[in-house]
């Protein structure tokens, strides 16, 4: 029984000392794949350097706006010759006409033929006043109106009575004034016409008829 406790003792002796020895062995310390020099910053150095923003105020420019003032003009049509060549003492002519745009058969136009003279710088222009209709009767008018640029004429119109629905040109009125010329011998004349008509034709209801241009002598 005594032999068999001595035996134990010592192999648990010997696996005592067995341990001991064991751990003083050092484990190798595995060698990086990739070197380091250095160790990383926690604050990596971007690749472009940005200055920070400005607190700059904000400027409000004001956005300039434009008005635009329409002012209707009556619708006219114009038509002329070609300016002629200067004869022998220097004179050109040329004529046309203008025509308002009522949208009916009922119009005025003006018919102006003028000559001027290179030589002398002076001008004259002569012009008719016309009533354009099929079918019309209307009463005498007063205080019908033409202007050659400030110059106005007053004049009244006849009683017209047109009973056959054909086309009628009707003369209310003829003037003439001598116009003057600038130093390069041009002048700009405005004619304006207006006829007190008052009434309905082809369905559109009249206050007056007006027609206006310039003409560039």
């Amino acid at each position: 029984m005594h032999k068999r406790l001595f035996v134990l003792v010592f192999v648990f002796i010997v696996l005592l000392c067995s341990c001991d020895n064991n751990s003083d062995v050092t484990k190798p310390t595995p060698t990086p794949h990739i070197n380091i020099s250095a160790e990383p910053s926690n604050s990596p150095t971007p690749l472009i350097q940005t200055e920070s923003p400005t607190n700059a105020p904000v400027i409000s420019t004001p956005v300039a706006t434009a008005t635009i003032e329409v002012i209707a003009t009556p619708t006219i049509t114009s038509s002329s010759s070609p300016i002629s060549t200067p004869d022998p003492e220097g004179n050109i002519t040329q004529q046309g006409f203008l025509r308002s745009d009522s949208g009916t058969n009922l119009n005025l136009r003006v018919d102006w033929i003028y000559q001027k003279n290179i030589n002398n710088l002076t001008a004259k222009i002569a012009v008719e006043i016309y009533v354009e209709s099929y079918s019309l009767f209307t009463s005498s008018k007063t205080n019908c109106k033409f202007y050659i640029n400030e110059t106005e004429y007053i004049f009244n119109s006849d009683e017209i009575r047109l009973p056959n629905n054909v086309a009628y040109d009707t003369i209310i009125a003829a003037y003439s004034q001598d116009i003057v010329l600038s130093s390069e011998g041009n002048a700009n004349v405005t004619l304006t016409a207006k006829w007190p008509f008052t009434g309905t034709y082809a369905g559109v209801n009249f206050s007056a008829i007006e027609v206006i241009g310039i003409i560039i002598i």
